[in-house]
């Protein structure tokens, strides 16, 4: 079993009530564990925490952890193959950059990273998530170079601001890579209007974008061009040619609305493609779709729907949030299997 959602555990009091909760669980259950498993991140509370118990320590890293949940939900069996779509904001990656946009080759045992979203800048860490803006203006210069256009959106934000993020690019003072489906969201809901320069909630950017979408009818088909480089592995995708495009679109007055319908649809693309590539180089016809952008329902509908036409297996979470409350199940599923094949080291891990 696992217990409720506590939140963020660099958070003091829910790092607090963590601690209650597990004790409460083993004088429930009477017991003293043997192992623990925690995130790669090496600097997350929870690990800390995992290290100083001296037990045998397993770590799994964000996006695998994210794949492997709907696999137990959905009692699937050892030593089959499936294709992991892990979309959220942020997950610890194994080059130490922040992913978000995977596509993981895996079974229970491990996993190989067949394609992410193509890495871009990520100017001030966790205030690129809270100030969309900053993501839409890391996109606009990778799509168009130094000359990017200044669209309406950018208008609010000073020209010294603007100077200064860049600069912080160049300099690459704060600013680490990031793969993040969750910062492109930020990015093309800033560029289209429907985000303001800083978020009041988690996601809230992207939820608008979901909610624009949302009121264009279905038959408005339709979707941006994009590229995926398969020039070494693992492959990246480039949404550089969709923001051309979208910021074209948007100045020759077409709606909002639209834009982000074909946003939509543009990902589903992605996705489809990465999953015919799968099947042709690895023979792998089931696909998981797992992270926190899955709440989005118009991508998690068409995704799917445009999957199982073209023949692959569709897993999604049931019982479970595709979020991050989902990891600790994909952590046990991950325990289990190394656990009963006798393995109780993780290859990286200390």
């Amino acid at each position: 079993m696992t217990s409720q959602f506590l939140g963020d555990l660099d958070d003091y009091q829910n790092s607090r009530y963590f601690e209650e909760t597990l004790a409460h669980l083993k004088k429930l259950f009477s017991f003293e564990p043997e192992v623990v498993v925690s995130d790669l991140h090496p600097d997350f509370w929870s690990t800390r925490l995992a290290r100083s118990l001296k037990i045998t320590h397993l770590q799994v890293q964000h996006h695998f952890a994210h794949s492997l949940a709907p696999l137990l939900e959905h009692q699937v069996p050892p030593g089959q193959k499936f294709l992991g779509v892990s979309f959220d904001g942020f997950g610890y990656g194994d080059d130490g950059q922040a992913w978000g946009g995977e596509f993981l080759l895996a079974d229970y045992d491990n996993y190989s990273r067949l394609a992410h979203f193509d890495y871009v800048e990520l100017p001030g860490g966790d205030a690129a998530a809270r100030e969309p803006w900053r993501m839409a203006l890391v996109y606009l210069r990778r799509s168009f170079g130094p000359d990017f256009p200044l669209i309406k959106s950018l208008k609010s934000i000073t020209p010294a601001r603007i100077a200064a993020l860049l600069k912080m690019m160049d300099r690459k003072i704060n600013c680490t890579w990031t793969s993040s489906a969750g910062r492109l969201f930020d990015a093309v809901a800033y560029i289209c209007g429907l985000a303001p320069d800083r978020v009041e909630y988690e996601a809230e950017a992207p939820s608008r974008l979901e909610a624009a979408a949302a009121g264009v009818p279905s038959r408005r088909a339709g979707s941006y061009p994009f590229l995926i480089k398969t020039d070494h592995k693992p492959y990246r995708v480039d949404f550089s040619p969709t923001i051309r495009q979208m910021v074209f679109d948007l100045g020759k007055k077409i709606r909002p609305e639209i834009v982000a319908w074909k946003f939509h649809l543009t990902l589903v693309q992605a996705i489809l493609k990465l999953a015919r590539l799968a099947r042709e180089e690895a023979g792998i016809s089931r696909v998981v779709l797992t992270g926190g952008v899955f709440l989005n329902r118009i991508l998690t509908e068409q995704t799917e729907k445009a999957l199982r036409k073209n023949g692959f297996e569709v897993l999604r979470p049931v019982f479970y949030s595709p979020g991050d409350e989902s990891l600790s199940l994909g952590q046990i599923a991950y325990a289990l299997h190394r656990l009963k094949s006798g393995k109780t080291t993780t290859p990286g891990a200390d």
